[in-house]
């Protein structure tokens, strides 16, 4: 096996920190950049988590990046973050946690020219105030933020082409967690609600007390990024939720769940008896206003047809009028929330670098006669 190197410095490259390299889509993806066939034009030169941080001007290897960070005894995400608003320009944060923390630094970081990328709800599903000053600042600084939303489905960048168009969306619905679409589809398979959450805690679908992810605020804060993408001026708050479950704190999970199982067992046979099936649906429109909670929707209906950790989103427009755009496919998953990632790293780079140092030679074009 070919020993992982630092990348070459002969090319322009933007010198990357990354934060959450321990986690399961930092880990990740250290490893797309550590493939020779991507060679981002990037240079690895800071890896942190939340016990320590490692900064190496000259660049890290990202094949041996978080190996490295394990063996670190010092060092912080926040001062990671000082290195890079106090270094040279172009610089490029991406941030791989779920941490509040961390998100409250991305104005600051913007508006002193490091540029971010982030699948981190949290920043852009924060207050309206706070998610202007984050726009204002992405005017000048790069920043992409897609993979908030669907991973790797292209739904920001459709929402983004409509509006530049001069189009205007009237409604939404859409699935949008992995998790709790997973639960239902092992419910409507016959399994019990115990049991779902049980496999999906064990495979890491679901939080070790699910409890989060059933309170659907991960998806209030995606219906909340889509809408302002939308040109829709909405705080969270205006969202209104119905959690998938409502758990009390006063027992273990398990036990909790356990009180719903007949009523769950009793919705089921209905829908089937209806035709229909039960999704955690995101809905929003001009006349209605935004709604997030537990939905039977017809056999027929784009979203019935989702199962597993996919994600649908159906969006109507003025523009699209009777036939809405339809976007459908995997919303959850390490590898493609990675390279959703690593796609937006590209995008940024581009901005970042002048056009020549990024581009292949350049295609000469012959004069005919």
């Amino acid at each position: 096996m070919p020993i992982p190197v630092a990348r070459s410095a002969a090319r322009a490259r933007v010198p990357l920190a990354l934060i959450g390299a321990s986690g399961r889509v930092g880990a990740d993806l250290l490893k797309l950049l550590a493939q020779p066939a991507i060679d981002a034009p990037v240079q690895l030169v800071g890896v942190a988590n939340s016990r320590a941080a490692l900064w190496q001007a000259e660049g890290l290897a990202p094949g041996l990046a978080a190996e490295r960070l394990r063996a670190q005894a010092g060092g912080s995400a926040e001062a990671l973050i000082e290195q890079l608003i106090a270094g040279e320009r172009p610089a490029l944060l991406v941030d791989c946690t779920a941490s509040a923390a961390i998100a409250a630094h991305s104005a600051r970081l913007l508006e002193a020219g490091v540029s971010l990328v982030t699948p981190n709800k949290i920043a852009f599903a924060g207050t309206q105030r706070d998610y202007q000053r984050l726009r204002q600042a992405a005017l000048t600084t790069p920043a992409a933020w897609s993979a908030t939303v669907g991973a790797g489905l292209p739904i920001l960048s459709t929402i983004r082409r409509l509006r530049a168009a001069g189009d205007r969306l009237t409604a939404i619905e859409a699935t949008l967690s992995g998790t709790l679409g997973s639960l239902l589809t092992r419910v409507h398979d016959g399994v019990s609600l115990r049991q779902a959450l049980t496999e999906a805690v064990h495979h890491g679908l679901a939080e070790p007390d699910p409890r989060i992810d059933l309170s659907g605020q991960d998806v209030r804060r995606k219906l909340t990024i889509m809408l302002r993408e939308a040109g829709v001026e909405i705080e969270p708050g205006a969202i209104a939720l119905d959690p998938l479950l409502h758990l009390g704190s006063e027992q273990p999970w398990d036990e909790a769940v356990g009180a719903h199982e007949r009523d769950w067992l009793g919705l089921i046979q209905d829908a089937r008896r209806s035709q229909s099936r039960f999704v955690y649906r995101a809905r929003w429109s001009l006349a209605d206003g935004a709604h997030v909670a537990l939905a039977l929707v017809p056999d027929a209906h784009p979203l019935a047809g989702a199962r597993g950790t996919e994600n649908r989103v159906v969006l109507h427009s003025e523009y699209q009028g009777d036939t809405p755009i339809v976007i459908a496919g995997a919303g959850a998953g390490v590898r493609i929330t990675a390279a959703a990632v690593l796609a937006d790293v590209q995008a940024v780079c581009e901005q970042l670098l002048p056009l020549a140092s990024v581009r292949e030679q350049p295609v000469r074009l012959r004069r005919i006669a």
